[in-house]
């Protein structure tokens, strides 16, 4: 009895400093633990400590965690409108607009106090945007000036929804915004992807070069890389042609070029411009590993691996060349040359990380680290099967399934036979996935 009213009082205290700053926050988690402790029972501390870990997830810049936590928090308290604001600013984050504004009108419309929160309006005019309805984006511009919110994200916005509006972006105007909010830069470069896409270039071209002239060219391969992370193919095209109007730079524009041709499936005109990047810049890092990897997809292993360790000597390198310097190494019997690859954390697509994944599972299971060799070799075949068509060549996923098959057949996990048996088959069905041309 004593306990449970200890807990009430340290759960009353917590309500009363949850809103107090930084400070009342940092407190107020401490307090909610506590209250835990004395009772572990105890629905509402447990959801309101969520909720606060949530709003941290956020503030780190961890969105899909804060997702996750703030789903859990509304969950548990339907009612708590502060929660529900900052899974629509979350969701926002993580590019899930219509949760977004589903989430942040309910707010708007049942709790006046926070109408004034200027990061909740700029989520709401985002998600519009970022979904095609400007007329919506430019009501929720409109709604928020009622409201006396202005910040420079919101009047970066409203300048971009006119814009968008009138077929006349205005590029000085944003260009002085973003004076203001320079961390609004990546906002800007997704949504000028994203009127690429819809066949907007002339409005994402005035977006991209109301930037500072000097930040054109890395502003242009941005968005055509991650136009070929997504696989729209056409704005990629786009974007490099742009790209290659603005900068001076051969080295980057033949590597986007290289890609571009990877994507198409047309390898001889991949060789030749990852060639020529490096013949360009041979102490480029990037240079060797994009023909490294035009060698892998041709099946030439011994080149890729060439290239990927002079792209490691030269550095920095990303997790595809460690994980095939790695894997060459592992062949040749040298597990302390692989194993110092992986001591520095390194950067990669699918295919990096699935053959990092596969080095790092082989070491693992070299050193009888059993149960993290498994886990390693489960994250490496869900790789594997999600990489896109143009990836998954026949060599290439016939080598890394070897690899995983040898490291399976030697792994002691008596406890996790299921597991195994259950990889074994999907290693098994690998060989009947459909594979692009070598």
């Amino acid at each position: 009895m004593l306990r449970e009213q200890l807990a009430h009082t340290t759960y009353s205290i917590a309500q009363m400093t949850i809103g107090l700053g930084s400070v009342g926050t940092a407190v107020s988690g401490r307090l909610l633990r506590w209250c835990l402790r004395l009772q572990p029972g105890h629905a509402q501390a447990r959801a309101w400590l969520t909720y606060l870990h949530a709003v941290r997830a956020l503030h780190e810049g961890r969105a899909d965690e804060a997702v996750e936590l703030l789903t859990e928090a509304v969950s548990q308290m339907p009612d708590n409108s502060a929660a529900r604001a900052y899974l629509g600013i979350a969701y926002a984050l993580t590019g899930a607009c219509e949760e977004a504004i589903y989430n942040l009108e309910h707010v708007l419309r049942d709790n006046s106090a926070l109408s004034r929160q200027g990061d909740l309006w700029a989520a709401l005019v985002w998600s519009y945007l970022r979904t095609g309805r400007v007329p919506k984006a430019r009501d929720a511009c409109c709604r928020s000036v009622e409201h006396r919110v202005r910040t420079p994200r919101l009047q970066l916005l409203t300048a971009m929804t006119i814009g968008v509006q009138t077929d006349a972006l205005p590029g000085e105007a944003i260009g002085q915004l973003l004076q203001d909010d320079p961390s609004a830069t990546p906002m800007i470069l997704e949504y000028a992807q994203y009127l690429a896409s819809r066949h907007k270039n002339g409005l994402a071209q005035q977006l991209i070069e109301s930037l500072p002239c000097c930040g054109w060219g890395a502003a242009y391969r941005v968005v055509a890389q991650s136009a070929l992370n997504g696989s729209d193919l056409p704005t990629a095209i786009w974007a490099t042609r742009r790209f290659r109007a603005v900068a001076d730079d051969d080295v980057s524009e033949a590597i986007l070029l290289s890609e571009i041709s990877l994507r198409r499936q047309c390898t001889d005109e991949a060789l030749a411009q990852a060639r020529k990047a490096v013949a360009r810049d041979e102490g480029s890092a990037e240079a060797h590993e994009q023909l490294g990897k035009v060698l892998l997809l041709r099946g030439d292993w011994a080149g890729a691996v060439a290239e990927m360790i002079e792209a490691l000597h030269v550095g920095p390198a990303s997790a595809l060349a460690a994980g095939l310097a790695a894997l060459a190494s592992i062949s040749a019997g040298d597990f302390t040359t692989a194993r110092g690859l992986f001591r520095v954390q390194r950067k990669g697509d699918g295919l990096g990380v699935a053959c990092a994944h596969v080095a790092h599972c082989r070491i693992l299971q070299h050193h009888r680290q059993h149960t993290e060799a498994l886990k390693l070799a489960t994250w490496a075949l869900q790789e594997i099967e999600q990489l896109p068509a143009h990836l998954r060549v026949g060599p290439l996923v016939e080598r890394l399934a070897q690899e995983l098959k040898f490291a399976l057949a030697n792994l002691n996990c008596p406890q996790e036979s299921d597991l195994l048996h259950q990889l074994h088959r999907r290693l098994a069905a690998l060989a009947s996935y459909p594979t692009g041309p070598v």
